[in-house]
């Protein structure tokens, strides 16, 4: 392919040898082809674990009050953190990541170290927060779901839609809308 600022010199031969390739990001979400989420939460607790170092000078200063670095913390970090989490399928082990995320923000915050033997709920009592991301995502799927079925037909017919075929030896997958009827 040639590019140039002039549209007569673009030239763009395909022949069908395209493949589908394991991943890709798109928008900034990795999607897989299989369709977990687990990269795609890996890739944003990273980026969410970057905004806190970057941030790190405001939230450890002692001069501003824990309500105002809880405020910081929301704002910058949760808002990296969860970026397209409406879409994410997210099992035990997810869970698991994003709640030890969530407790690595407030321990650093509080500046506790692993070593001082404090416990999680206590770091949550210091900071007078419940952890509550599980319940966030829970309340984007829900709204993101609604608002996606409530204008478009085709999602509808591919939501209702029986698929054909056998299915898969072994433990079935856990799917997007059945995330809340398990037990945790």
């Amino acid at each position: 392919m040639v590019c140039s600022k002039y549209p007569e010199n673009i030239n763009i031969k395909m022949d069908n040898t395209l493949k589908p390739g394991p991943k890709f990001l798109y928008m900034r979400s990795i999607s897989t082809g299989d369709g977990e989420s687990k990269g795609d939460i890996i890739q944003r607790i990273t980026e969410a674990e970057v905004v806190c170092n970057n941030k790190n000078h405001l939230l450890c200063w002692n001069n501003l009050s824990l309500e105002i670095k809880e405020k910081l913390t929301r704002c910058c970090i949760w808002s990296a953190a969860l970026y397209g989490s409406e879409t994410w399928t997210i099992g035990r082990n997810e869970e698991r990541v994003v709640n030890v995320f969530e407790t690595w923000c407030w321990r650093g915050m509080l500046k506790t170290k692993w070593t001082d033997r404090i416990k999680n709920d206590e770091v949550f009592q210091r900071v007078k927060v419940e952890s509550l991301h599980l319940e966030i995502l829970k309340n984007r799927r829900h709204s993101w779901i609604g608002h996606t079925v409530g204008h478009n037909e085709f999602v509808v017919n591919i939501l209702e839609t029986a698929i054909s075929g056998k299915r898969a030896v072994g433990r079935p997958r856990l799917q997007y809308l059945k995330q809340g009827d398990r037990n945790t």
